[in-house]
């Protein structure tokens, strides 16, 4: 593709790849760096892709600022086989999971990555199956599991004394969410001769969630077109 990752500093080239994709996965981030604002994340995990090891991480923040994407781009960095389990995932599903990981990694993977969106949402039997792998210290060594929910506060405690939170916020990041909004604009537009937004004010209409603030703006590229 002709895209350059996403918040990176140099322009954007429109995809001249025929498959169809929103602008939210087109331009999505695949290295640690490239992250709007998030400066603490970036460091921390920055450091730990550095030297990986066993461990859960909890990412905790609004929807939009990049939880998700930032744990998919951790994988590619500690090369890791990625399980990913959407949100209100059953106990089976993470049995599963668990039990796909007792082996080594697909073939050009070093170890794996378990990767659970809004763990507020799971069950109890899910938790309860949680809490038990999380505690597990005799196999699958190279096991990173990734959490993310909206506020962890409301997570049960002893799930939370597993993991290492990081959080993300939504303030801090409007200048940037802005610069790459223009960018992507410039770079999808057509014709090229049409009028610029005010990407200032998506931003702040879509509260600083990034995603809502591309969705935003493949509206009004399908609408220009």
């Amino acid at each position: 593709m002709g895209t350059r990752d996403l918040f990176a500093n140099e322009p954007l080239q429109a995809s001249t790849d025929s498959s169809r994709q929103s602008l939210c996965e087109k331009h999505r981030p695949r290295k640690i760096t490239d992250f709007a604002g998030q400066e603490k994340a970036k460091t921390i995990l920055q450091k730990f892709a550095a030297k990986p090891y066993r461990t859960a991480w909890l990412f905790s923040g609004p929807a939009g600022v990049g939880k998700t994407s930032m744990a998919l781009a951790l994988a590619l960095e500690i090369e890791a086989e990625v399980h990913h389990l959407v949100p209100n995932s059953t106990r089976e599903d993470i049995e599963r999971a668990w039990a796909d990981c007792q082996g080594f990694p697909a073939s050009g993977y070093k170890r794996h990555l378990i990767l659970v969106d809004d763990v507020d949402g799971i069950s109890k039997a899910a938790l309860t199956t949680l809490l038990a792998e999380l505690g597990t210290r005799d196999c699958a060594p190279d096991i990173v599991w990734v959490f993310t929910c909206p506020d962890a506060e409301k997570l049960d405690r002893r799930f939370r004394s597993f993991c290492a939170e990081i959080k993300f916020p939504s303030y801090g990041i409007a200048k940037e969410a802005t610069e790459l909004l223009k960018r992507v604009w410039e770079a999808e537009r057509s014709p090229a001769s049409a009028a610029e937004l005010n990407y200032a004010r998506i931003v702040k209409e879509s509260n600083n969630d990034i995603r809502a603030s591309l969705m935003t703006l493949e509206t009004m590229l399908i609408s220009n077109a």
